[in-house]
């Protein structure tokens, strides 16, 4: 279930954001295992919104789901030394993975020559 740009621009409001997610995460059926991602990105790069990632988790917790903060927008810009808006909000502990693209904030390039290292 993603809660991307798409959506988020699509929306009307946040409480309607909100009952529509926690609908969804009522409604999926839990058994043998199964494992429900909720994606979105921490600052959403057309208008620099940035997502209520403390709701999210809190939403994410209650429901038994990894939340997944894609921190492309966010890293080198956000947060103490620039680690992001999970960071900022202390909230490490609360997110199955964070995603950060070196190339976008940071100014960074890296690539791989295949062969025996990583370039940075």
């Amino acid at each position: 279930m993603a809660y991307g740009s798409a959506l988020h621009n699509r929306m009307p409001s946040r409480t309607t954001r909100w009952k529509q997610l926690e609908k969804k995460l009522q409604s999926i059926p839990r058994q043998n295992g199964t494992t429900v991602f909720v994606v979105t990105e921490s600052v959403f790069s057309m208008d620099g919104d940035q997502a209520p990632l403390e709701a999210m988790a809190a939403l994410c917790t209650q429901y038994g789901a990894a939340l997944i903060v894609d921190e492309a927008h966010a890293t080198g810009v956000v947060g103490e030394r620039g680690e992001g808006l999970v960071q900022q909000l202390g909230l490490e502990q609360a997110c199955f993975a964070r995603v950060a693209h070196l190339w976008k904030s940071r100014g960074l390039s890296w690539g791989d020559d295949s062969r025996q290292h990583t370039i940075a």
